[in-house]
């Protein structure tokens, strides 16, 4: 089973205890900002909502007004607007995640192992996101990286999951449709065989996983094709530990789990031994509304 570090952070976060560590800005004699406070929570009630950052992204904590301020040189975030605009901002363009509490306490930020958010010992404590140039706030979206090219997961890669506002993207489209193009020459889409809260693979085929400019998403792939090593297995499945989330079908061929559940949503690839028992998890991935 592939231990991501993103579903390390939020098992730190959530089921065992978090400490979030937040400034109270002071200056001392030398005019540095250095004072500190500890806080830690001990409910998942406590924690907000969380976003997933790139690799070597700059994060600005600004406790005193319970922002964020995240930007990358590598990677480009897409997301959609309050008004329902498709956003797609230029690589270091700023991002501000801002904290509040829709009740009494505390709600601040947090930073650690890839993933961003808002946590206190308020009981409604929220986070939204927005553009630091514009103002305008984010309802959905993510990073993606244009420099990677599809390929199979061959190795232990650590990827949150696809969104939709990716095939939106005329060149990330292009990019997948060659690579779908070219592996199905000579083949047949496969007819899937759907369960209740999963689905399988025919005989002949396995869910192969897919780097797509950083995200992972899923195709049926024959099963002659399939590079050695390769992450795979035969069942797909979207599960949430609060609700449930979506599964995603793009080109009839394209699968990936979306966020719209009130816990973690995870996309699962696994080797089931018989369809509902004795399954061997091969990949996970946690899809993030942001």
């Amino acid at each position: 089973m592939k231990n991501l570090k993103l579903i390390a952070g939020i098992a730190t976060l959530i089921a065992i205890t978090a400490i979030i560590i937040f400034a109270a800005c002071r200056k001392d004699s030398n005019n540095t900002k250095k004072s500190e406070k500890k806080y830690v929570i001990n409910n998942i009630e406590n924690m907000g909502d969380y976003c997933w950052v790139p690799p070597n992204a700059e994060v600005i904590e600004d406790y005193h007004n319970q922002t964020i301020l995240i930007s990358s040189s590598n990677w480009t975030y897409i997301g959609t607007t309050s008004d329902n605009q498709l956003l797609m901002l230029n690589k270091g363009d700023q991002i501000k995640i801002s904290c509040t509490c829709n009740s009494s306490g505390s709600c601040y930020p947090f930073y650690v192992n890839e993933i961003a958010g808002c946590a206190g010992d308020c009981s409604k404590c929220t986070m939204t996101q927005s553009v630091t140039t514009t103002g305008k706030h984010i309802t959905h979206g993510g990073y993606v990286n244009l420099e990677i090219e599809p390929h199979f997961i061959t190795k232990d890669e650590e990827l949150p999951t696809a969104f939709d506002e990716m095939f939106n993207i005329p060149e990330i489209n292009n990019k997948i449709n060659t690579f779908i193009t070219n592996i199905y020459k000579g083949y047949e889409y496969p007819k899937l065989i759907n369960k209740d809260d999963y689905i399988l693979t025919p005989d002949n085929y396995s869910f192969a996983v897919i780097n797509l400019c950083g995200r992972a998403i899923v195709l049926p792939v024959p099963d002659d094709i399939l590079p050695q090593n390769s992450i795979s297995g035969n069942k797909f499945q979207c599960s949430c530990t609060d609700g449930t989330c979506l599964h995603k079908v793009e080109r009839l061929i394209i699968h990936y789990c979306k966020d719209n559940c009130s816990g973690t949503c995870t996309m699962t690839v696994s080797v089931a031994t018989t369809p509902e028992i004795d399954d061997h998890i091969r990949f996970s991935s946690i899809s993030f509304q942001y």
